[in-house]
């Protein structure tokens, strides 16, 4: 059955007589048009079309794969239907040929098979970001130091001193390359750079662009301050007292808002001194006592407009004198700087041609140098190949087309067929990547170019509004939202029914809200507030699984929410998802985020590059140290103490030597484990000297069993990925031209002082049961069934806009100036200019990521913030709220963070009464007949929190206070013998007393031997087939399933030939696996987290020691429900025993299993079995 396509989809599909682009909003099913597009193109009989005929562009490489995917399988799907087709069986074969790549492929490759023309070699690599990242910052650092010694004029000082803040170069050498990578998005990058330059050369600020932003910014205050005063005198209509005492002071004011903006019109001066000399009409007096929600409204709102025009004076900065002025003391260390960058980009070239290498930067301009040349007047001209390729490319497609910038727009022109035969998509809403040198406003421009599918003129603009991810809730909700935040002046276009979501998913009704709005009290502490929400959305998730209150749907029928469905987004994650990791885990919550615990904090990363160091140079006291003490050689605290105790005695008073030194005496008085040890660490530094970093890195691994050790630690195979992933990086910087141990030691240096850190391996399978938590940007072209969008109080990021320069693409470049004596800095209008630029199109991309965020949601959306005081902050936000269907734009631009945004828009939902009343003041309610949903809101105790900060405030110290604290101070605590126990333990551990002490073997081990797998790893073997297998599957035909397991890496060879076939065979045929198909509700594998009393561990402890809690954690291998009681199941495979060693092994852990499960599932125990593969029979534990 095919698809039925909505009437845009068809006409995006078919529409070919010139360039297409296509506007497609979230879950708009894009990459299906795109395939079906391709797939029409290739089966076209009158217009016949082969695959190496088009050139389709995505920007990821995962992407890419699926789009090739995807079309292989509709061509084998339309030849599955006709079989005698030689054209589609050509195109099939054609396909792997086909260029369907990414930007960045699909340069390198044209630069490669013309490298002739460029006059470099083919055989060049490529730099992966961190090189690229370190490789800049050196050649910076060495030729600004240059720049210091050949200073002869002393302007590059001046220069120096402007830029830099405190004792080093660093805000210099960073500006430096920020200037660099922002022109690499122009076609000719050092064009731009002198374009930079030419905007000083004009000293008259009324002409000038800086002076249209900083006018264009007035003008949109006065008009917010027009329509916030008009919206005062409406509310004050309802308070005849509050009209009569105010009405005239606000029409004052409103008439001098409006001579204000005609001023505007005057020259710079003028207008500075119309704003200079503002005067308000003062209020009217109301009767002493009168209160009312108007009165308080019209005061807190008039009070906030004259805030915003005092500001105007130093917002224009300067006169125009002083602003020519600038301008000329300026122009010099702006030409030197732009100088610099040039100079810096040349060096840069330099250095990776000597090591035969390039960036994607590179790879991009060599690309654009072999398609287009500059005219010289701001176009291009088309080379013979960039003719030749447009003759030969039917068509261009290119995907994620909002997130282009001018060079890789120009390249696509270039190899155009003037521009006639381009199929462009994206969706401008969702473009987030301008810190990338993303450039939304190439799709908006592109678009205003074009003509409608009813005019049948191209180049052609389609829509497709169309939603197949979302509920109709969650799509109203979004709909709600930005039909009042977004518009061409707060976030670059106009959010109406064209850009609206129009829901066309089908799911089964429900009773519940699909859209939650969570409101939780902030403390005022940042680390408190967090841990709070944390908390907050940790409990929320906890509970909504276990009471099944939300439904989702599955084959069309709803079924109970489970903790895979949620995912928690955050605007940022650094120093924030650990919190919510750490919330999650201590309900027993499994969770994930790629953002905790970075690469190098990473226990097995840190022990590698510990014996690293050690090899390099063994005389560092705490690598070697760390390796010593890890749990590869296993030396503990104590016996390294004795060695340095040892060397104490031999050294006398006062003398020191390296700890290596002193493992070397210790081994030669007779230490074995000092001298196996330094007789390893002597093989492996032989090692390091012929191998390369990745091969040493694996080497070790394999010399030393840490692949097994790691394995073996909690979250063994993300560990063992990531030495995998080491071993990659050491890898990349060898092919990038570097040798050694210790230059990738250095690497490693320099790449944690500067990028911070890499990333780590390894995400939880698609179907895991995990709640995942990830960042906006992470979950771009995702979707999950309930989205939490969390943390939405934190501000947004905009340190860079007070740094003393600045670029902005739209203003230029914008400086600071220093007073002759250089002690003084002030502001200058071109600076002022890139600061109000920055932050309008900064707010805007805050607006599109908050977009993004709201549509990965597919049937719940929750969002949650934090406030201070719920009543001053909803009643700041309502006073933004506006009564028409717009708020304005200025107002939404001047919020710095999502909840205030989001906020602003639900206060007017039918559903927030609540948050209303807590604002006190008249918001008109915003009923929507296009964008109708159930909302719910909560807001946490509010009022307590009030009440307990009243109750805090009247404390005061007193004689028998102060006398019960000194007797508190003075108290011993009993319970002292508590700090000997465990406050966690496994429910393994369940019969033995104290802390166990783990030992890992230093040696390769068995199971990597000659001599095959051991007793207890064959056992081993056999829990694991019964821990992944589907039991259905291998009940009928358990050496298919054995292989499957085998095949999906489950079971390694080594493993499937272990498993103890026959022992399983005859499980699966015994009456308790007729019993666990039996059953409704079948829980392997099933985490568990309980509290027991510390005297059912240690029955010595007394009184409230014994009462002290411990958190018991373990997996119960299988759990079944029967006659609604809980069958728990644990498989052995000990051999040679019978059932009474069977019952004195493994009781004490069964009974906590008893005790544990039926405490966590909140459900009786009617057996406890422990099922012997070796008896193939199940043994009986306790009465149950």
């Amino acid at each position: 059955m095919g698809i039925n396509w909505t009437t845009d989809q068809k006409h995006a599909i078919e529409c070919r007589k010139g360039s297409v682009l296509v506007s497609a909003a979230a879950g708009s099913g894009k990459t299906a048009v795109l395939v079906e597009r391709v797939i029409r193109r290739l089966t076209d009989k009158e217009n016949p079309c082969s695959a190496e005929d088009l050139l389709i562009v995505t920007f990821t490489r995962a992407a890419t794969a699926q789009m090739r995917e995807k079309i292989g399988t509709a061509i084998l799907k339309r030849l599955s239907e006709n079989p005698a087709d030689k054209h589609l069986r050509r195109q099939y074969m054609l396909l792997p040929f086909a260029k369907i790549c990414t930007i960045d492929s699909f340069c390198n490759d044209l630069v490669r098979e013309n490298f002739h023309s460029l006059g470099i070699s083919p055989d060049y690599s490529v730099l992966d970001n961190e090189t690229a990242v370190i490789m800049k910052n050196d050649v910076c650092e060495a030729m600004l130091e240059r720049a210091y010694e050949e200073d002869t004029d002393g302007s590059f000082l001046q220069l120096s001193d402007m830029i830099s803040t405190g004792s080093s170069d660093d805000d210099f050498a960073q500006l430096i390359l920020r200037m660099y990578d922002i022109s690499t998005a122009y076609p000719f990058p050092e064009l731009w750079l002198d374009s930079l330059i030419e905007e000083y050369a004009d000293s008259d600020i009324d002409s000038s662009r800086w002076g249209d932003i900083i006018k264009e910014y007035i003008s949109d205050m006065l008009n917010y301050c027009i329509s916030s005063s008009s919206e005062m005198l409406k509310l004050m209509t309802s308070d005849e007292t509050v009209l009569s005492a105010y009405g005239e002071a606000v029409c004052s004011d409103i008439n001098m808002y409006k001579e204000l903006l005609e001023r505007l019109h005057t020259d710079w001066d003028d207008t500075l001194e119309a704003f200079g000399s503002v005067k308000y009409m003062s209020l009217g007096r109301v009767p002493k006592g009168y209160d009312s929600e108007a009165k308080n409204a019209v005061t807190t709102a008039r009070k906030k407009l004259k805030d915003l025009i005092k500001k105007v004076p130093d917002i224009m900065c300067v006169s125009s004198a002083e602003h020519a002025e600038d301008v000329r003391l300026l122009s010099g260390p702006v030409t030197k700087l732009i100088g610099l960058v040039k100079q810096f980009g040349r060096e840069y070239s330099a250095e990776k041609d000597r090591l035969n290498c390039a960036d994607f930067s590179d790879i991009l301009h060599r690309a654009l140098n072999l398609l287009a040349v500059s005219d010289g007047r701001g176009g291009y001209k088309k080379t013979d190949l960039a003719r030749e390729l447009s003759e030969h490319y039917v068509e261009i497609l290119v995907d994620e087309y909002q997130d282009i910038n001018e060079a890789q727009d120009l390249i696509f022109r270039a190899l155009s067929a003037d521009e006639n035969n381009l199929f462009t998509v994206g969706d401008v809403k969702q473009s987030i990547y301008r810190f990338r040198q993303a450039m939304p406003e190439i799709f908006l421009r592109r678009r205003a170019l074009t003509n409608s599918f009813e005019s049948g003129k191209y180049p052609m603009g389609i829509t497709l509004g169309s939603n197949f991810r979302s509920r109709r809730g969650v799509t109203s909700c979004v709909n709600y939202i930005f039909r009042q935040l977004m518009s061409v002046g707060a976030g670059e276009l106009e959010y109406d029914d064209s850009e609206a979501l129009n829901a066309a998913a089908e799911y089964p009704e429900r009773d519940i809200p699909d859209c939650e709005l969570h409101i939780v009290t902030d403390s005022g502490n940042r680390a408190d507030t967090l841990k709070a929400q944390a908390d907050y959305i940790a409990d929320y998730i906890g509970k909504t699984v276990q009471s099944g209150s939300i439904t989702l749907t599955k084959s069309g029928a709803l079924r109970p929410a489970t903790y895979g469905d949620f995912c928690i987004l955050l605007r940022t994650a650094k120093n924030v998802s650990q919190a919510y990791v750490n919330a999650l885990a201590e309900r027993g919550i499994p969770a994930f985020s790629p953002d905790t615990g970075g690469f190098f904090e990473a226990a097995e990363i840190s022990f590698i590059l510990s014996l690293l160091r050690v090899l390099d140079n063994p005389v560092q006291d705490i690598p070697l140290a760390a390796v010593m003490l890890s749990p590869l050689f296993g030396f503990s605290a104590g016996e390294l103490a004795d060695i340095r105790a040892s060397a104490k005695e031999r050294l006398g008073a006062g003398e020191t030597e390296p700890l290596y030194r002193s493992v070397a005496a210790a081994a030669g008085e007779g230490s074995e484990r000092a001298a196996a040890f330094l007789k390893k660490i002597d093989s492996l530094r032989r090692l390091s000297l012929t191998l390369s970093a990745g091969e040493l890195v694996r080497r070790v691994c394999e010399e030393t069993g840490f692949d097994a050790v790691v394995s073996a630690m909690p979250d063994g195979e993300r560990r063992r990925l990531n030495v995998s992933l080491l071993c990659d990086y050491a890898e990349k910087y060898e092919a990038a031209g570097n040798l050694g141990l210790s230059g990738f030691i250095r690497f490693i240096d320099k790449v944690a002082r500067t990028s911070g850190d890499l990333a780590t391996a390894a995400r939880p399978s698609e179907n895991a049961d995990i709640v995942r938590i990830m960042t906006v940007h992470q979950s771009k072209g995702l979707e999950f069934p309930i989205c939490i969008l969390a943390d939405m109080q934190h501000k947004f990021n905009e340190r860079d806009n007070s740094d003393s320069v600045l670029i902005n693409s739209y203003a230029g470049l914008g400086m600071k100036r220093r007073t002759e004596d250089g002690i003084s800095v002030y502001d200058t209008a071109p600076r002022r200019a890139a600061v109000i630029m920055s932050e309008r199109m900064g707010r805007s991309e805050e607006l599109r990521v908050l977009y993004v965020a709201l549509t990965r949601a597919k049937e719940n959306l929750i969002m949650v913030t934090s406030v201070p005081n719920p009543e001053k902050s909803f009643a700041k936000v309502a006073v933004e709220c506006g009564i028409g269907e717009k708020a304005n734009p200025f107002a939404v631009l001047r919020m710095n963070n999502f909840s205030d945004l989001v906020l602003t828009a639900l206060m007017r939902h039918p559903s927030a009464e609540e948050l209303r009343k807590l604002a006190g003041i008249d918001v008109p309610v915003l009923n929507s007949d296009k964008d109708k949903f159930k909302l719910k809101v909560a807001v946490s105790d509010s009022q307590s929190v009030l009440k307990k900060e009243e109750e805090r405030s009247e404390l005061r110290a007193d004689p028998v206070f102060y006398e019960e604290v000194r007797a508190r101070l003075d108290y011993s605590d009993p319970r002292s013998v508590l700090s000997s126990v465990p406050a966690k333990r496994a429910a393994s551990d369940g019969s033995e007393r104290g802390i166990n002490r783990e030992y890992f073997a230093s040696s390769r081990p068995a199971f990597m031997s000659a001599g095959g797998l051991t007793p207890a790893q064959r056992g081993t073997a056999t829990h694991k087939f019964m821990q992944f297998s589907n039991y259905t599957a291998a009940r009928d035909n358990i050496s298919a399933e054995l292989d499957r397991l085998v095949e999906s890496g489950f079971l390694s060879k080594d493993e499937g030939k272990a498993v103890n076939v026959g022992a399983v065979r005859r499980f699966f045929a015994s009456p308790l696996a007729g019993r666990i198909f039996a059953s409704d509700s079948v829980m392997r594998e099933k985490k568990f987290a309980a509290l027991f009393s510390a005297d059912f561990f240690y029955p010595e402890l007394k009184d409230g020691a014994a009462e002290e809690k411990i958190v018991v954690q373990g997996i119960a291998d299988c759990v079944f429900v029967e006659d609604g009681k809980l069958v728990i199941v644990d498989y052995k495979t000990d051999t040679g025993v019978n059932a009474e060693e069977l019952l004195e092994r493994y009781s004490a852990q069964l009974e906590i299993y008893r005790e544990a499960l039926s405490q966590a599932l909140e459900m009786p125990v009617k057996e406890t079995l422990l099922y012997s593969f070796y008896m193939n029979s199940a043994v009986k534990v306790g009465t149950d």
